[in-house]
């Protein structure tokens, strides 16, 4: 199983693939960001982005073939985006599900607000039912929202 969270920085993605992990829906979390944590530091280097989204498809993918289900949390501001995750899925029979993120909180790397607010002009929400879950964030909410749909 692998859930696809997506959202603008300050949008909870990282708190809802952690709910996940305690709740025991995934095995393992993956986001780009992980891969600018060196020594236990994030040192974001914007001219590795590519690197850093490929090693985060590989992650992804690898622990998918291993049996394991998996959160990625990305903001995937653009469907195209996050398409490759959804069709490595279809065409290997592994369920999905796209939840967006649309908390309104601090983000934690330090994304300038010019940078988050553009990112939110040009998100593009989902306009489906199948296999997506919108989650506004609230923490409360989101951890008995989750009970009651995935249980």
């Amino acid at each position: 199983m692998l859930y696809i969270i997506r959202g603008i920085p300050g949008s909870d993605k990282s708190t809802i693939a952690n709910n996940l992990l305690k709740e025991g829906k995934v095995s393992a979390i993956v986001e780009a960001d992980m891969y600018f944590i060196k020594d236990g530091e994030y040192k974001f280097d914007g001219t590795k982005i590519k690197n850093a989204h490929a090693w985060c498809k590989k992650t992804v993918i690898d622990n998918l073939q291993s049996g394991l289900n998996v959160a990625v949390a990305n903001t995937f501001t653009r469907h195209w985006e996050y398409q490759e995750y959804v069709d490595f899925c279809k065409s290997n029979d592994i369920p999905y599900t796209i939840i967006v993120a649309d908390g309104k909180y601090h983000n934690i790397h330090g994304v300038p607000s010019d940078v988050v607010e553009k990112m939110g002009d040009r998100f593009e929400y989902l306009n489906c039912c199948r296999n997506c879950v919108i989650v506004y964030c609230n923490v409360q909410l989101e951890k008995s929202l989750y009970l009651s749909i995935y249980s």
